[in-house]
């Protein structure tokens, strides 16, 4: 099995899956967004990855991420929490489409009213 430790070579220096491990620690539960991770490390996925299975192995904390639709943009948050932690909101398809439906005012056409009596399907006789 490869090795998995994240540790620096020499604890010299800290490594970018270190840099992120503190940072989410400083703000324990806060969501913190992917920019702020990005300031750490560009490829902040693969590191969120190796903590990951860090503390999967480690067995009582999880790191979380959600995405948010603002303005048409997605914004991408993490954290670090006990596993048992409360449950945030599972974005679906579902979810944005209300979501965009209540920030753009989106309201289906109402329905037209039937202007005359006359049936759909009119025969004609030959």
């Amino acid at each position: 099995m490869p090795d998995t430790s994240i540790t620096s070579a020499n604890g010299q220096f800290s490594t970018q899956a270190e840099k992120i491990e503190n940072l989410l620690r400083s703000r324990y539960g806060q969501w913190i967004p992917a920019y702020e991770l990005a300031d750490v490390a560009l490829q902040y996925c693969a590191r969120i990855n190796q903590l990951r299975k860090k503390l999967r192995a480690a067995g009582r904390e999880e790191i979380q991420n959600k995405t948010e639709r603002v303005r048409g943009q997605v914004h991408g948050s993490y954290r670090i929490c006990l596993k048992d932690s409360e449950p945030f909101r599972i974005d679906s398809r579902h979810s944005r489409a209300a979501e965009f439906e209540r920030e753009f005012n989106v309201h289906p056409p109402a329905p037209v009213a039937a202007t005359s009596d006359l049936p759909l399907f009119a025969w004609s006789s030959l």
